[in-house]
């Protein structure tokens, strides 16, 4: 970026484009999902994306399980743009697609700020396999 240049952020609907992205985040963030993960992620649910000057810098994904029931997960933000609220805004925007239904989210202890923020709670925390990801929970939303 130029000096004295102003970044611009945008979300959008992930595409299979945007896949590679997403998995190196996720590696950057030492989860376990292959690429193929993202893409059957992609296939079972919908995707957004947070795009910083053409470079992808957060994602969530969403997975509705019919009209009244859905799960959200996958809340990356890259480690240089932490901090700003760009993760509470995936959540807000994941969240508006998926209403009306009831949400649960899966998530690791990192976020657990935010989803409290979010109206999260915790419900259940799953023993995973060692090649797995550290301490994953699942996360009730409260009413809004």
């Amino acid at each position: 970026m130029q000096p004295g240049a102003e970044a611009t952020m945008r979300l959008r609907a992930m595409t299979a484009a945007d896949l590679s992205a997403a998995h190196a985040l996720s590696r950057e963030a030492r989860w376990p999902h292959r690429l193929e993960d993202w893409e059957l992620m992609l296939q079972c649910g919908q995707g957004l994306v947070a795009e910083e000057d053409g470079e992808i810098v957060g994602t969530v994904m969403g997975f509705p399980h019919g009209p009244q029931i859905a799960t959200l997960g996958m809340v990356i933000v890259s480690h240089a743009r932490r901090g700003g609220g760009l993760g509470r805004r995936l959540m807000d925007a994941m969240i508006a697609e998926l209403a009306p239904r009831a949400i649960q989210l899966n998530a690791t202890p990192d976020g657990a700020p935010l989803y409290r923020s979010q109206g999260f709670v915790p419900t259940a925390r799953r023993s995973t396999p060692k090649s797995s990801i550290t301490g994953m929970s699942s996360w009730a939303a409260q009413s809004r």
